[in-house]
């Protein structure tokens, strides 16, 4: 698609939102947008721009639609899931950007310098992704496995209530239900219920984590 298809949608945008541009305003906002972002992304940001804007159509208003449509983190939102992939209880859900960008602040946080360490970050962060947004390359999210079994249930659930990951990838990576945990969770679910003081023989985290796990199954049934 030719940057003049981009300046014709802007124009038409820009009409329809009743916001006045000139024509070198649009081509340079068009050339800004095609350096850093594929084309039908483009075209798919102005068309909610026109759905959306109440408003005058700016540039910021478009990128921000371009960025939200990808499901992205935003550079301070990627640098809290990396630093929470340090801790080896924690189960994080991540992807080969934020991975490829802490490798590069890495050298940074271990030298003690965290203030140092999150500005390498961000800056090869939104490096990496404007090149992949620019090649049209979507995120691929999966989960790093941490040893804490509870939050391991709780990320890969958050995960795929945000859409990171599909059904049948959570439900890989939670922990199998076997009948008599359920039996036993669901008794424990029982007696919470009815305020009995009977209680399935379980250490406390074991028991909520095959609760958790019996709704999972209940939910995919």
């Amino acid at each position: 698609m030719s940057e003049r298809e981009i300046v014709e949608a802007i124009a038409v945008t820009a009409e329809l939102t009743q916001t006045q541009l000139t024509g070198s305003a649009m081509a340079v906002m068009a050339d800004d947008l095609m350096r850093n972002y594929p084309a039908p992304a483009i075209l798919q940001a102005l068309t909610r721009c026109r759905r959306e804007l109440p408003g005058r159509l700016t540039q910021h208003a478009i990128i921000e639609r371009i960025e939200q449509a990808d499901g992205r983190p935003g550079a301070n939102e990627a640098w809290g899931i990396a630093l929470t992939a340090f801790d080896e209880a924690a189960t994080v859900v991540t992807n080969e950007e934020i991975n490829e960008a802490m490798a590069a602040a890495r050298p940074v946080m271990i030298g003690g310098d965290e203030i140092g360490a999150r500005m390498a970050f961000r800056d090869a962060y939104e490096r990496i992704i404007r090149q992949s947004r620019l090649a049209g390359i979507r995120p691929k999210w999966y989960p790093s496995l941490g040893f804490d079994p509870i939050m391991r249930v709780d990320a890969i659930q958050a995960a795929e209530a945000k859409g990171l990951l599909t059904r049948a990838q959570a439900v890989a990576y939670l922990p199998a239900v076997s009948a008599a945990d359920a039996a036993q969770g669901l008794a424990l679910i029982a007696g919470r219920l009815t305020d009995q003081s009977t209680k399935p023989e379980l250490p406390k985290h074991e028991a909520l984590l095959r609760i958790t796990g019996i709704l999972t199954k209940l939910k995919s049934a």
